[in-house]
């Protein structure tokens, strides 16, 4: 697999992610999902259970040819649900240069229903999705949600930023929105190599819940509002 990827690079101006990128859902439904895709739906469905989990996109018609030239694609969390469908959300905010020279940013809010729980209101509980920075430096998305109905906001992350600022960030949906809010960032070492140079670089990732020495880091943090302390499973 790595060494097809290395050729198919060293062949093209493409990025890793737009070689790697799948369909989450393409116009025919399910038929067109990528390997890992269809991989964690099937999981999700013999489980009974949520699975959120981050990816490139490919979108319908293949790649985005963006105004600089470059063929791009989204920086994508897809949700496979328990019934084995799946969907996505687009990353909004792209975070630096790093982002933008092989992705494009998106502009759906997605937001669904868990009928396997009850919300505060006594029906599903609904749920929206928004990715690292869509979360942490702008908070219209998630005011979005709660103004929808939403109760539960999901959010994966991958960041070796300020873990206090981060932290008090997602934590700030509880008290403002009355959104129950779940995040995973990063776990263990990040290692950087460069195929030009063969040179490699490690720094340690902290989580976003490592602002506390005397705690043990977590890679999983959720806080719950007075609102949604009423959430029960049905």
């Amino acid at each position: 697999m790595n060494a097809d990827v290395n050729r198919a690079l060293a062949a093209s101006d493409d990025y890793m992610q737009v070689l790697l990128a799948e369909k989450v859902r393409g116009v025919d439904g399910d038929a067109t999902r990528g390997a890992s895709v269809k991989a964690m739906a099937d999981t999700a469905k013999r489980l009974g259970m949520y699975i959120v989990f981050g990816l490139p996109e490919m979108p319908d018609g293949g790649p985005i040819v963006d105004a600089d030239g470059a063929r791009k694609v989204y920086n994508s969390a897809a949700v496979a649900f328990p019934d084995g469908h799946t969907e996505s959300f687009q990353k909004m905010h792209r975070a630096g240069q790093e982002e933008k020279v092989w992705s494009v940013p998106g502009n759906t809010p997605l937001i669904f229903e868990m009928p396997e729980f009850t919300g505060s209101d006594g029906g599903a509980l609904k749920a929206g999705v928004s990715i690292c920075r869509d979360g942490h430096f702008y908070p219209e998305l998630g005011r979005y949600y709660a103004a929808s109905g939403a109760e539960l906001l999901i959010h994966p992350t991958a960041t070796t930023g300020d873990p206090w600022y981060r932290e008090s960030r997602i934590g700030s949906y509880t008290d403002r929105d009355g959104l129950a809010a779940v995040t995973a960032n990063l776990w263990g070492r990040t290692v950087i190599r460069s195929m030009r140079t063969a040179s490699r670089s490690t720094r340690s990732t902290r989580t976003a819940t490592q602002s506390a020495p005397a705690r043990r880091p977590r890679a999983t943090t959720t806080w719950a509002s007075d609102a949604t302390r009423s959430v029960r499973r049905a």
